[in-house]
């Protein structure tokens, strides 16, 4: 969950969501890392009434620090597939993305309930 100038930044029952868990343990997530200075808790630009939750610098480097060996592992696997592999990969992951975005609603549609 990212916020630009485009899009608002997550409410903390919008990080509940997105991580499927309460938002009891969202908040305390949010407060580890508020702690940590990592995020910043900052009223709505608009809905004085609503708090969203912005990524600080601190925060971005631990993420970024968290993500670059998994970033440099798949960089050495990318490194010995064929073209024929990325593409078969490639069209496995944009119908995985399909499949969830169907399932969890967010492409419009409402799954069924088998």
């Amino acid at each position: 969950m990212t916020c630009t100038k485009e899009t608002s930044c997550p409410s903390p029952s919008q990080v509940a969501k997105a991580f499927d868990v309460t938002t009891a343990a969202s908040t305390g997530i949010i407060d580890r890392l508020e702690h940590r200075g990592h995020v910043e808790r900052k009223a709505h630009a608009t809905d004085r009434r609503r708090t969203e939750v912005h990524l600080t610098s601190s925060g971005l480097r631990e993420l970024d620090e968290q993500i670059q060996p998994l970033v440099d592992a798949l960089a050495v696997l990318d490194q010995d597939l064929s073209v024929e592999d990325r593409a078969a990969i490639e069209s496995f992951l944009r119908r995985a993305i399909a499949a969830f975005d169907h399932m969890s609603g967010a492409d419009g549609q409402v799954a069924a309930a088998d």
